[in-house]
């Protein structure tokens, strides 16, 4: 298994990264950069609250849905 900060670190687009990343930071509400997951999609879930981020839920839901 990997942290949630190492599915994000590895993820291949450079934009969306950085956007993992910055939202994984700046999120209180989420379980943390060190919590372990299963898959990407597990930690995607987990790292921060979609819907309080500045790309919004519609984003990081269409991204889970890929």
């Amino acid at each position: 298994m990997k942290t949630i900060r190492q599915w994000f670190e590895e993820y291949p687009d450079p934009e969306i990264r950085s956007k993992l990343l910055y939202n994984l930071e700046n999120d209180k509400n989420g379980i943390g950069a060190t919590h372990e997951c299963e898959s990407f999609k597990i930690a995607l879930l987990c790292g921060f609250v979609w819907s309080t981020t500045p790309e919004d839920f519609g984003f990081w839901n269409d991204l889970y849905r890929k």
